[in-house]
């Protein structure tokens, strides 16, 4: 599942701790920028917003 966020760093911050970090924050050569997270099932979750600038 894909969730579009504003800012993907400041969502991984806010949720570091209460949802395990699968892969951190990186740059998508397509122009989103991409984390991973687990929900309570642990299935992976991304957290993705277009890298602005």
């Amino acid at each position: 599942m894909f969730v579009y966020v504003d800012d993907v760093d400041a969502t991984l911050a806010r949720l570091r701790g209460h949802a395990p970090v699968l892969r951190e924050a990186a740059d998508m050569p397509w122009g989103e920028r991409i984390a991973y997270l687990a929900d309570p099932d642990d299935n992976p979750v991304a957290i993705a917003a277009p890298i602005s600038g």
